[in-house]
Parts: structure tokens; C-alpha cells; sequence
């Protein structure tokens, strides 16, 4: 059920309406809502989420008492197996088959992803480590850890949301009082969400799927052209979702963390994880790259664990080796950068490079780092992949015809707009007073009017799916 389906509207009007009203039953009806919301996927789903915040549950007490280790150990093997098997059962054995036989029988097991493992199970994971290293105490109202890990804002697709961060604001949900102004910030955020998703991210998909349904045949620059639309569908979809659960969170009195902060103007590899699903990149570090060793252990083992950990993360995405790729090339991009940095040190040089207008000089050449990126993540054959890598990178095919000048403009005036979100994010508070206390009644009705036919405009009688829901 997506966030920009009418079931889901009807489902959040009454979540929200039971909440306000059900004091000192809040949780519950939370609770509920939130099993309702995720039945819709199934009910195998449901009750594998159930089980797996069960034994983590379960497993969170047990870590505070003797032999705390083995129970920590147990819990996170249990996750992770979990996800293993639903998310990589085909491509292990895949792999595996090629170079030892394997019976037919296990090959043609097919076991169906449930929607948003990835995300709740390396939120559970993050509960019980934390638990385990003392950081946060274990939760003991299973209402309560189930409401912290099923919370239907966010349970699909993030952001992943660390117990010290969520578990206290879920505890104070029946404290919540009703407030007309964060209701209206919460619609607020939804809305940008929606019309993210809806005015750009769907409008895009149907170029970015035709152009690379004939990769294969793509000219240099087509295949460009087609790296940058896509660059644009899945930052506008992923941030779609981001905004919308950010703005149910708001609504129900929490608040849950930023995902994405403008990344398309970052300047180095190390910026743009700061910018882009910015909970998987923090997960990523302090509990992979930290407990690896980080840059502890010298500078060579420091660049070694980034491209490590990086990896991983790529396969975190998806069961195929464009994923491992993907992973594998923005670690060697961050290796990269970290030897730069250090041979230009603290050098003159270096230093005029922070200085305007280097920084959109900078913004600019990293963006094409990351188009390169984004077909490895695209491109599900390898060969087709390396093709156009390879034709991109040398420019060895640059025909084109006159609808390339439409697509220039078309990114061009999406990169602006990117531009333009990143000085409205920076100036949030100061826009927003402006916009209450300067800006006439009837002005709004009409901008709101306004928004609401632009999203009637582009419903679509077909869904889209959130692209991030595949993960």
C-alpha cells in the first residue's frame, strides 16, 4: 500500500482520527494500524514481522542478564538469516551452482521478499547491539517495541530509526496532545512528498524505463542523458517517501530522522553519503565500519574498511552483482578521496578550493561521479552494463538526434530545481514565518487550490510503486 494510494489516505484519516480520540489507548490503536498497514503485503509478511520483533524483543531482555553476549549474538544471527534467506536465498545459491552442483530441488525454491526487510531488520539489529552495548536499556512493554518497529510512517522503506532516537518519543505517545500547528506541518511534509512522488518521480519513470529498456543500443550520450533522468526519478521518489513518513510522523506527535538533505549538491563522496539516505549511511558506519576498525587501525586499513563497508551496503540493496558494483565503486570513490585529501593536506591550494565559486565547480563534476553510479544500480546485466560504462566514459559513439537538446533542458531545469530545494531546506524557518505572517489569506487558498489540481492532474490510475520498496 503505497503512500500515495486512496486506501492509504482512508487508513491515515483513521488512524488518526482514533488516535485523537482514544486517550490512554493511543498505543494500541497504533499498534493495530499499524499490523493493518503492513497485512496489506500479506499475511505471511505480517506475521514474519511479528516474529522477528518477537525474538528481538525477547532476545533484548535476555542480553541484560548472564550470558548477555550469546543472547545479543542470537538475536542478530536470527535477523540476519532472516534476510538472508528471503533476500539472498536465490543469489547465493545462484553463485554457488556455478561452480558446485546443486540440487535442482533447492533451486527452484522461491521464497518472495517481504516488502521492507531490509529496513526493519537492520533496525532491529541496531536495537539489540545498542542494547548490548548498554547504550539504550532493553524495552519492556512489547506494545510499546512493537509500535517503535512496525510504525506504519516508516516501516517499509525508513527511515531506519535508532532505538535511543524513537523508543522515547514512542513512550511518550500517550503525553501527545493534540496541536493544530504541528498537524499542519505534518500535512505539510506529506504534501511534498506527494507531489515528489506524483508530479516528478512518476512523470519521469516512463523516459528513464524507455531509455533503458534499449541500453544496449544507447549512444554515449543517450546513455548519459539517461544516468541523469534516472539520478532524478529515484532522488525524487526515495525523498518522496521520505517526506511523506517524516510528515505521518509529525502528525502523531514524532519525530522521526532526516533521510535526505539536498544531495545533488554534495562535493565529495564523503558529502553525499551526509546527504543521501543519510540513516543507512550512519547505520553503515557505526555498525560495520567503526566495529571494523574505521581509520583507527592506520590509514591504509582506514581506506580498506570504508571500501569494505561501502560494498556491503551495495549489496544491502539488492541480491544482484550491479548492486555489489554500485557499492564496490562509491567505496573506491571515498578511497579516492581520502588519498586526495591527504596528499593536498592543509595546502594553499586545497583551501582556495573551499572558496566560491569552486564549491558549484565541485557540485557539478562529483554529480557525474554519481550519474556513472546510478547505471551500475540501474543495469541488471553485466554486460550490457560494462558496455555502456565503457561508451560513456570514452565517448565513443556521440550520435544523437534533436531530441537530446529537450532532455538538456529538461535536467537542467531539474538540477535548478534541486538548487532551488536546497536554499528553501537551508531557509526553512524564515520561509515558513514569512509564508504565515506575510502572505494573504486568499493567496494561500489559491496556492493550495493550486497544488491540489496539479495532484489530481497527475494521478494516474496505475500505481506506482515506491522504488525502494524492491529493498
Amino acid at each position: 500500500m503505497g503512500f500515495h494510494s486512496p486506501r492509504f489516505f482512508v487508513l491515515l484519516l483513521m488512524a488518526a482520527a482514533f488516535f485523537f480520540i482514544a486517550k490512554g489507548k493511543r498505543l494500541w490503536v497504533l499498534a493495530i494500524f499499524d499490523a493493518l498497514f503492513y497485512l496489506n503485503a500479506g499475511i505471511l509478511d505480517l506475521l514474519l514481522l511479528f516474529g522477528a520483533a518477537a525474538v528481538t524483543f525477547f532476545s533484548g531482555i535476555r542480553s541484560r542478564g548472564p550470558r548477555k553476549k550469546a543472547w545479543a549474538l542470537l538475536g542478530v544471527t536470527a535477523n540476519l538469516l532472516n534476510l538472508a534467506f528471503f533476500k539472498y536465498y536465490h543469489f547465493i545459491l545462484g553463485n554457488v551452482s556455478r561452480l558446485i552442483p546443486v540440487p535442482d530441488m533447492l533451486l527452484k525454491m522461491n521464497p518472495i521478499l517481504p516488502i521492507g526487510i531490509s529496513f526493519y531488520t537492520f533496525q532491529l539489529v541496531s536495537y539489540l547491539v545498542d542494547v548490548y552495548r548498554d547504550e539504550v536499556p532493553p524495552c519492556r512493554s512489547f506494545l510499546l517495541f512493537w509500535v517503535y518497529i512496525s510504525f506504519f510512517g516508516q516501516v517499509i522503506a525508513g527511515p531506519i530509526m535508532r532505538a535511543s532516537d524513537f523508543i522515547p518519543q514512542v513512550e511518550r505517545t500517550e503525553r501527545y496532545t493534540f496541536d493544530l500547528g504541528r498537524i499542519k506541518s505534518g500535512v505539510a511534509l506529506f504534501t511534498v512528498g506527494l507531489v515528489k512522488k506524483l508530479v516528478f518521480a512518476d512523470t519521469l519513470a516512463p523516459f528513464v524505463d524507455t531509455f533503458f529498456a534499449r541500453a544496449a543500443d544507447l549512444s554515449s550520450i543517450d546513455l548519459w542523458i539517461a544516468g541523469y533522468l534516472f539520478a532524478f526519478q529515484i532522488y525524487f521518489d526515495f525523498s518522496a517517501y521520505s517526506d511523506m513518513a517524516l510528515g505521518i510522523g509529525t502528525v502523531f506527535g514524532y519525530e522521526l530522522a532526516k533521510n535526505f538533505d539536498s544531495p545533488y549538491v554534495s562535493q565529495n563522496p564523503p558529502e553525499f553519503w551526509r546527504r543521501w539516505h543519510i540513516t543507512l549511511s550512519t547505520w553503515i558506519r557505526d555498525y560495520l565500519y567503526i566495529p571494523l576498525g574505521g581509520s583507527r587501525r592506520g590509514f591504509a586499513r582506514g581506506i580498506f574498511n570504508v571500501v569494505i563497508a561501502m560494498t556491503i551496503s551495495g549489496l544491502w540493496h539488492g541480491a544482484a552483482w550491479n548492486f555489489v558494483l554500485w557499492g564496490l565503486y562509491h567505496g573506491l570513490l571515498s578511497a579516492a578521496h581520502r588519498i586526495w585529501r591527504n596528499i593536498l593536506g592543509n595546502r594553499s591550494f586545497a583551501r582556495k578550493l573551499a572558496g566560491f565559486p569552486f564549491p558549484l565547480f565541485n557540485s557539478l563534476v562529483f554529480m557525474q561521479f554519481t550519474v556513472v553510479g546510478w547505471i551500475l544500480f540501474r543495469m541488471r546485466d553485466l554486460e550490457t552494463l560494462f558496455r555502456a560504462v565503457r561508451k560513456m566514459l570514452t565517448f565513443s559513439d556521440l550520435t544523437y538526434g534533436p531530441h537530446v537538446w529537450y532532455y538538456v533542458i529538461l535536467v537542467s531545469g531539474l538540477y535548478i530545481l534541486h538548487l532551488i530545494e536546497y536554499f528553501v531546506r537551508r531557509n526553512a524557518h524564515s520561509l515558513s514565518s514569512f509564508w504565515d505572517n506575510n502572505v494573504p489569506a486568499p493567496i494561500k487558498g489559491l496556492v493550495y487550490a493550486g497544488i491540489v489540481f496539479v495532484l489530481c492532474v497527475f494521478l494516474r490510475p496505475k500505481e506506482n510503486a515506491f522504488i525502494y520498496f524492491k529493498f
